[in-house]
Order: structure tokens, then sequence, then C-alpha cells
């Protein structure tokens, strides 16, 4: 199915259906105008979704934000309900840390809720490694948040090295 999604940036238009998946993905969703916030910030920050070809269909969205030098943030990642388990998520976390390794960021942060070990066990198999826990970092049942890193290839702009 894969050969099937593809992954781009994210557009005006998609808002209202990445707000939809916001809302069956979250126990706290963000509201429609935050999403519309973090796609309107432009500099130093991407969003992107995955996009069923066939049907012309949203299937999962990400925001980032990074810039060279500074560690690039998940600020939230999402996948359809009914698009779970197919290799979405790993489609954008490909497209995440191909945009870290662009903007020269040395690793990439998130925070995952406690009792989410599905998304756990994707960044795990990416590599990501817990650094801290924040508790009660997350409303809508109140739970510690952990924080997790993909530390990065370092890559040099000098030829002679």
């Amino acid at each position: 199915m894969n050969n099937l999604i593809i992954i781009r940036k994210m557009v005006e238009t998609d808002l209202p259906d990445v707000h939809k998946m916001e809302l069956l993905s979250h126990p706290a969703p963000w509201t429609f105008a935050l999403v519309e916030e973090q796609w309107r910030h432009t500099q130093y920050h991407f969003a992107y979704v995955a996009e069923q070809t066939d049907k012309k269909c949203l299937t999962g969205y990400c925001f980032i934000w990074g810039w060279e030098g500074v560690d690039m943030t998940i600020s939230n990642i999402g996948v359809h309900i009914d698009y779970r388990r197919r290799g979405i998520g790993s489609l954008l976390m490909d497209k995440i840390i191909e945009t870290a390794i662009a903007e020269k960021c040395p690793s990439v942060l998130l925070e995952v809720r406690e009792s989410n070990t599905i998304a756990q066990a994707m960044y795990k198999k990416y590599g990501f490694e817990q650094v801290s826990k924040r508790r009660d970092y997350y409303a809508g049942p109140n739970e510690d948040g952990l924080v997790l890193r993909l530390r990065l290839p370092v890559l040099s702009d000098n030829k002679e090295d």
C-alpha cells in the first residue's frame, strides 16, 4: 500500500482534514486555530501530510520545527485511525529525519504519552532513546510524557573532512 502513499508539504486546504485526524488521534487534541497557527509559522517550521493518491485522501500529518545546530522537534504527529499499522507513521518519520538532516540538526526530539506503547515501539525502531520524563505533561487524562531523542549524524560542509 505504501506505493500509493506520498508525503508532501501541507497546504492550507489540508487543514480541515488534518484537524479531523487530530480530533481522532489524540485524547487532548489541538484546536483548529492551533493547527492553522502551526501551519502558518513557516520560518523554521515544517508541516507534512501523508496522502493516499488513489483515493485523494489524507492519512497522516506532522508538524516539526528546527534549524541548523538546534534539535528538530516533533510538535505533533498523527495517523488517521483507519490507516494505522500500515507504515504511514514510518513514512512520516522518514520525512522528519530527512528534513532534520537537511537542516543540519544534531538530533530529533519528541514527547510521547507513557501509555502510548505503539508509538514508542516505532520510535525505538528508529533508535530514539528516552532522555527524561515530564511529570503530568499531558492532560485529558493527566499523564507523564517521555522525552525521546534520536541523535543524527553530524554533517560537515568542509570538503577536506
